[in-house]
């Protein structure tokens, strides 16, 4: 029974107190067995930290401070510590500037390339606003965003409730300025409107008038202005107009004001084809020019504005010119005579354009002249006799070689309005073919000397006509009235003597 302990050597040392220290295990075998000798403090120490720092739960408790430093971070699950304070923005700036970096935005903490990242920003409003609503703000869900937006706005209104201390207003201002700074540029449309229904929040007396810094309102507009000017140009009709409507209301605003607001509306294009882009740009801007003028008081200074909107005059889409134009035209009825100085200097040909548009009934007789001989040829003025009489032949041959048109064309135009009337056609090919009876007891109808018994209805009215006009009331003869007397007779003399409307035809064109 004993023997199969024959080969295995177990050493027993009798123990009085506590253990020292770890049996240090032999190296044979897997595990090996003990030598008996005891480890160190140092790699006791050290046996007892790799048993402590396993992720998995344990029946051991950590028992020394020093375990559970070594343990924190380790576990998926957040701890159990409450959050320690954010810094102050006071504190974030003189870190990045103890890092050599610039970070231009002054006393607001946006997110940017070579600024604070991602992470600081984070950390920053978290001491403000709350981890839950950083945490949903970030969130790739745009329900959730909207959903931490509306939650901020709460806070808003409930800062304007309730009696809160200046230093906590500034604080709540300064972090909704640094979420707006990023969700401004949200491209969801549902995500877009909250966050401009925010800023207008804000941006009320209420709200900034007991702030200690009266110039951090002013100062925040860098920050959000550009992407108001950027979406009035928006494609999407929701986004264009609440843009447009959000930067008149800050414009509006006492705490910030025409100008600080309106320069941002002369920025570049950033898509100077777009019709879009262009029409809610400028739109934008003749509704501000409008309302506050061109000075240099609201920031809109003449030659700043005409130098945007000039090019845009000439530009391909008609709605864009129109556009264009309709803010020359407010700046015209703000500063008249600065406007056209102005744009004479840069373009004249806009500048007449200008003056049709605003005042055409004003115009000289030789401005209005020059400005239709663009688009084509004029007309000579119609020659009228002081006593109502008509040109003789030498001034109607005079005007007709002037005018190019023939003599007596009066006449035939009459001609052949009368034929239209009777209804003629062209004769047909091989020849006019005999319309009566083919019997030879009716072939002496057709005889020119044999009219008709009944005559023709259009040669009724002629005779009717003729009847009617009574020699003493002729007017007064000329060579011209002579050849229009002959046409005329010539043509009733063929109506009397034909049978049918084919041989009026036939003998006219003879």
């Amino acid at each position: 029974m004993f023997g199969c302990f024959s080969k295995r050597s177990v050493n027993v040392m009798p123990l009085d107190g506590d253990v020292p220290g770890d049996l240090i295990p032999d190296a044979k075998g897997k595990n090996g067995p003990s030598t008996g000798r005891f480890a160190d403090s140092e790699q006791h120490a050290d046996n007892a930290r790799l048993r402590d720092a396993h992720s998995a739960p344990t029946h051991k408790t950590a028992n020394d401070e020093e375990s559970r430093q070594l343990r924190t971070g380790l576990h998926s699950a957040p701890s159990s510590k409450p959050n320690a304070p954010a810094p102050s923005v006071a504190g974030v700036v003189a870190t990045y500037v103890d890092k050599g970096l610039k970070i231009p935005s002054g006393d607001f903490i946006i997110e940017r390339s070579g600024g604070p990242t991602a992470a600081d920003v984070d950390e920053y409003l978290t001491g403000t606003l709350g981890a839950k609503l950083v945490k949903e703000l970030r969130s790739s869900e745009w329900a959730e965003r909207v959903r931490a937006i509306e939650a901020l706005q709460g806070l808003v209104m409930k800062a304007n409730a309730v009696a809160t201390s200046p230093a906590d207003r500034l604080a709540l201002f300064r972090a909704c300025i640094t979420v707006l700074a990023r969700l401004l540029q949200d491209k969801i449309v549902p995500v877009y409107l909250p966050a401009l229904q925010l800023l207008t929040d804000i941006y009320v007396p209420s709200f900034l008038g007991p702030l200690p810094n009266s110039e951090a309102p002013r100062s925040a507009l860098s920050h959000v202005a550009g992407q108001l000017v950027f979406r009035a140009g928006s494609s999407n009709v929701r986004a264009r107009e609440e843009s447009a409507t959000a930067y008149l209301h800050l414009a509006r605003c006492e705490n910030a004001g025409p100008s600080a607001v309106c320069p941002h509306a002369l920025r570049p294009l950033a898509n100077s084809k777009s019709q879009h882009a262009v029409v809610g740009r400028l739109e934008l801007l003749r509704t501000l020019v409008h309302e506050f003028g061109v000075s240099a008081s609201v920031g809109l200074e003449i030659h700043q504005v005409i130098s945007f909107v000039v090019p845009l005059c000439e530009s391909a889409s008609e709605k864009s010119r129109d556009s264009a134009f309709g803010v020359l035209a407010a700046a015209y009825g703000a500063h008249p005579e600065d406007t056209m100085a102005a744009l004479r200097d840069m373009n004249a040909n806009v500048a007449g354009a200008l003056r049709l548009r605003v005042s055409p009934d004003s115009e000289e007789e030789g401005d209005k002249s020059k400005a239709l001989a663009v688009s084509g040829r004029r007309l000579p003025p119609l020659e009228v006799h002081s006593e109502g009489a008509a040109p003789t032949k030498g001034q109607s041959l005079a005007h007709a070689a002037q005018q190019g048109t023939p003599p007596f064309a009066d006449g035939r135009a009459r001609a052949r309005a009368t034929l239209s009337e009777l209804g003629a056609q062209s004769p047909p090919k091989g020849g006019v073919k005999p319309t009566g009876p083919r019997g030879k007891k009716h072939r002496a109808q057709l005889q020119p000397d044999n009219k008709p018994a009944v005559k023709s209805a259009a040669s009724l009215r002629m005779e009717e006509a003729e009847n009617q006009i009574p020699r003493s009331q002729e007017m007064p003869r000329n060579e011209a009235h002579d050849g229009l007397r002959e046409t005329y007779e010539e043509i009733i003399d063929i109506l009397k003597s034909q049978t049918s409307i084919k041989d009026i035809r036939i003998s006219l064109c003879h």
